[in-house]
């Protein structure tokens, strides 16, 4: 017969358990973070259109922009450029057309669209409050005949991302806290099986991190390859689920995706070490008649 070692146990089963555990907090740190992304694109898109009168000079145009552009609600660029655009009544004009097939030109003799501005708005701004003064601000400027915005919008992703992020962040500390749960247990188990060998040693006079290093180093390695698991799981998924879907690329930060893998192989080596050192800390405080009861 096979002599177990100390701190050996059966590492299949707790990796095997590790690596799922993990695999679906992998997930689910996904969806959070996809959420998170398409959320910052819809408001990083965010614009409001302004529109001149008929009659304002063209000349004054680019006075007007040059104004509009030191505003502090307006979005700057990565280079620090104002994103402002002006779209010009004859441009606009020929969208139109192409877009519709129709030259309204024939039966209204004129172009009765208007110059306009498109400004994507700062994201401190972004607040139904805020989007109102703005729009008063713009609209007592000389030359501008009307300020809008989907109103709608904002509030709806205010809502909805408050709404969301509760949800979310009440499911996710359920399913952490599920998952510790799962995964001590799983290493409880484990260790239970040694639970003699483990109080020998400390009636002889070992010393109690002696007993405890090898448990520790063992299951440290198991939550690490658990977690190296986890991690190669959810890249094989999110590789797959991009090729069937390529729009999810579109709410995929690779940066973040890699941050949240190397937090998952963490994980996997934190929650296995502390759970192994807390089980054989346990069994060393037993009585010997407790310890026939789990």
């Amino acid at each position: 017969m096979k002599k177990k070692s100390l701190g050996k146990t059966g590492s299949w089963a707790v990796v095997f358990t590790i690596g799922l555990a993990l695999f679906n907090i992998g997930i689910f740190g996904l969806i959070l973070l996809s959420g998170n992304q398409l959320s910052r694109i819809i408001r990083q898109n965010f614009e409001i259109q302004v529109f001149m009168e008929q009659d304002f000079d063209r000349s004054k145009i680019k006075e007007f922009q040059q104004n509009l552009s030191l505003s502090d609600f307006v979005a700057k660029s990565q280079s620090g450029i104002p994103e402002l655009e002006f779209v010009s009544k004859e441009a606009a004009g020929q969208k139109f057309m192409l877009e519709t097939g129709e030259d309204f030109s024939q039966f209204l003799g004129e172009n009765p669209l208007r110059d306009a501005f498109s400004i994507k708005i700062s994201d401190s701004f972004l607040t139904t409050e805020k989007l109102k003064q703005i729009k008063t601000r713009i609209e007592r400027m000389p030359g501008v005949f009307e300020v809008n915005y989907v109103e709608s919008l904002v509030g709806s992703i205010q809502e909805n991302l408050a709404r969301v992020s509760s949800i979310l962040s009440g499911i996710s500390l359920l399913l952490l806290a599920t998952v510790i749960l799962l995964i001590r247990n799983t290493i409880r188990l484990s260790v239970y099986s040694q639970r003699f060998l483990i109080r020998s040693m400390a009636l002889v006079g070992a010393d109690p991190w002696f007993i405890q290093k090898p448990f520790i180093w063992n299951m440290f390695k198991q939550g690490f390859v658990g977690g190296l698991i986890a991690a190669i799981g959810l890249s094989l998924f999110l590789h797959f689920a991009t090729e069937y879907y390529p729009p999810i690329r579109l709410v995929v930060v690779p940066e973040e995706v890699g941050l949240l893998i190397l937090s998952i192989i963490f994980c996997g080596c934190l929650i296995g070490s502390l759970s192994t050192w807390l089980s054989v800390r346990n069994f060393l405080n037993k009585k010997l008649d407790q310890l026939h009861i789990y």
